[in-house]
């Protein structure tokens, strides 16, 4: 065989092992899940109008809205800078893909079990996230009072802190 075949064989095992080691990478990334956000939005929205009582402030136990399991929640906010967040590198690819440290029109939930990111959803600021006072929530700690602001969003608040 001549050099230039030998070169060629080379380059094209190279492309095709790094195409291999980048698919499966990607397949490992966690989803942006919209319908689960649509879904949890919906609820939301739900449980905040309830009886019809606008004026009625209302507790939701985030736990009971979603259709799958997990141990703790991660909220970050408009403008959060995404080294402070705490998550493995696969899932923070996904958060810089969002882009949430430059936009203000949503909030990105992460859901964890057993220290993997089960689910990322970003959540419209028609439901607003934004207000409660920590970025991460165990299950059990995932109680937020909902209210209404002044121009008709839902506000999630942290059910023990007050603003």
């Amino acid at each position: 065989m001549n050099r230039r075949k030998v070169v060629s064989m080379i380059t094209l095992m190279v492309l095709v092992i790094l195409g291999v080691v980048l698919c499966v990478w990607f397949s490992g990334l966690p989803s942006v899940r919209t319908d689960l956000s649509i879904g949890l939005q919906h609820a939301v929205i739900d449980a905040a109008v309830g009886d019809g009582h606008p004026g009625a402030e209302k507790v939701l136990s985030l736990s009971s809205l979603t259709p799958f399991q997990w141990e703790e929640l991660i909220v970050v906010k408009p403008y959060d800078q995404l080294t402070t967040i705490n998550v493995d590198r696969r899932t923070m690819f996904q958060l810089r893909r969002i882009n949430i440290e430059t936009r203000d029109d949503i909030c990105v939930l992460v859901f964890k079990a057993h220290s993997k990111t089960v689910h990322i959803l970003t959540m419209p600021r028609d439901v607003d996230f934004s207000r409660l006072s920590r970025q991460t929530y165990a299950t059990q700690e995932a109680f937020f009072r909902l209210t209404r602001s002044g121009d008709n969003r839902i506000v999630l608040r942290d059910t023990i802190t007050d603003e």
